[in-house]
């Protein structure tokens, strides 16, 4: 049992509740004598029928000490409020969508929605299997969680391509990891077009890494950074990492960055873009009206972009970003080129033309007069053969 007074909360961790479940609750003014009380009220919790049932996968019932009852502004009957008025929330960690009924058939977008509003504060989540959601998710003003898994969310066959309907958006979270999941945007079975519809959306974000996470068939975007309120730069995205990520199949582009600093994107592939404009692996785009520098400090390195319809890597003038960094990356066979650059300042080193790339404008810059700045370092245009002397080796090679 431990004691956080500063934010008024008490954590225990029974073994009734089997291994590494937890429960919380808010304990107002008099933290100590109130934790004392509900501590050994749940000691007793064995030998009493608890008012509050909750159901576990296997059938069986949790029981919380009472009486209480359910709280009606909470979430289904994960949330519920003991007779003195302290509030409880109970969640197995890692919480698994099965934990709350999920079983892989069908639209499950309202368990795997309640299974995201009981993420955070250490509280983390596990997929590792397929699941079908006919909207989006979201995770909303968390911080301190992780979500983990082998599994696979998929956007359901026919589901609408308009706002509201990404697979998974965190809005205005901070200090999270998403980690090895599959998000597949079904585009053979929607209507891709240019709506905000993105596979994976983040918001108003800060520290936050992503890590060997595929998005697939985006009827849109796979990832998308950007923020709620654009004009406020305390609002957008900041401090993050890609790392071994895949981009493929999507529609508009594999990764758009709308604003975001201090962004690193490290042994990623951005392939097969292709749909509608502009196509690129990876685009860095601010939005007319944004204030300069709305992008900065974003390091791209060791990534490959390959079989895109655009650019394979593209920065746009608009808002002038600064300090974008491109290392050691491998462009291959992108239809428009491998890089377009509207940057005000910035690094491109040590990258890797091949297949087509090297017949096309290797690097074009664009936007006004002047404006689009850059130092190249050592660039590598084609290879006398296909060896390993001449590619960098392949973050994710075939199995």
């Amino acid at each position: 049992m431990s004691f956080d007074l500063t934010r008024r909360t008490l954590v225990i961790g029974l073994s009734l509740l089997g291994p590494a479940q937890m429960l919380r609750a808010s304990t107002g003014k008099s933290a100590k004598r109130r934790a004392r009380r509900l501590a050994t009220s749940f000691s007793r919790a064995k030998a009493r029928d608890g008012e509050v049932l909750l159901p576990d996968r296997g059938g069986t019932r949790w029981r919380a000490a009472g009486p209480a009852r359910l709280d009606p502004a909470g979430e289904g009957l994960w949330w519920f409020t003991a007779a003195d008025g302290s509030l409880w929330r109970l969640a197995e960690n890692p919480l698994k969508p099965e934990h709350l009924g999920a079983t892989g058939k069908g639209d499950e977008h309202a368990l795997l929605q309640q299974w995201a509003n009981l993420l955070g504060d250490g509280v983390n989540g596990e997929v590792n299997g397929h699941h079908d959601v006919g909207a989006q998710i979201v995770v909303r003003r968390r911080r301190d969680f992780a979500i983990f898994g082998n599994g696979r969310i998929r956007m359901a066959d026919g589901a609408p391509v308009r706002s509201g309907f990404s697979i998974l958006a965190f809005v205005e979270c901070s200090v999270f990891t998403v980690a090895w999941i599959t998000f597949d945007g079904n585009r053979s079975r929607r209507i891709p077009k240019e709506m905000p519809a993105h596979n994976v959306q983040f918001l108003g974000c800060h520290r936050f890494r992503v890590s060997g996470v595929r998005s697939v068939d985006a009827v849109v975007d796979g990832f998308y950074i950007a923020s709620p309120t654009p004009k406020d730069a305390t609002s957008h995205c900041s401090d993050f990492m890609f790392d071994e990520c895949v981009a493929d199949g999507c529609f508009r582009q594999g990764m758009s960055i709308i604003q975001g600093h201090r962004g690193t994107l490290r042994n990623c592939v951005f392939t097969n873009t292709h749909g509608t404009a502009p196509q690129a692996g990876l685009d860095l785009e601010s939005n007319p009206g944004n204030p300069d520098g709305s992008i900065s400090d974003i390091t791209i390195d060791t990534c490959r972009f390959v079989g895109n319809a655009g650019y394979g890597f593209q920065v746009s003038y608009m808002a002038t970003p600064i300090e974008i960094e491109l290392l050691n990356s491998v462009f291959e066979d992108n239809a428009r080129g491998p890089i377009l650059w509207g940057a005000g300042s910035g690094t491109i080193a040590d990258c890797r033309f091949l297949g087509d790339d090297p017949t096309r404008n290797v690097i074009r810059t664009f936007g006004p007069k002047g404006a689009a700045r850059f130092r190249l370092v050592r660039p590598i245009v084609g290879c006398a053969d296909q060896h390993s002397d001449c590619r960098l080796p392949d973050p994710h090679p075939a199995s």
